[in-house]
């Protein structure tokens, strides 16, 4: 789970990156490639990655809470959890 967290929010970092950094800084207008692909590709990558990045921080929590607060409940049920919200993503 901390592979794919950590795959959501390099995602997200990326798609930052290409909107503040070089969109806003480094361009006196808006490019042509970033009007095409910002409501196409850039604005829906940025919204799945932060939904992404929500639910595999519940995710992560809840499994933590289990573990601290019942260690000697089932194990599959967290583990169901967990490949639940993993396959969401």
């Amino acid at each position: 789970m901390l592979i794919t967290l950590a795959t959501v929010d390099s995602v997200l970092i990326v798609v930052f990156i290409l909107e503040k950094a070089v969109v806003d800084e480094f361009s006196p207008e808006e490019p042509l490639w970033y009007a095409v692909a910002f409501p196409q590709l850039l604005h829906p990558l940025r919204e799945i990655s932060i939904t992404g990045t929500i639910f595999m921080i519940v995710a992560i929590s809840t499994e933590r809470y289990r573990a601290i607060c019942h260690p000697m409940s089932q194990r599959h049920k967290v583990q169901f959890l967990t490949r639940c919200c993993t396959s969401l993503i």
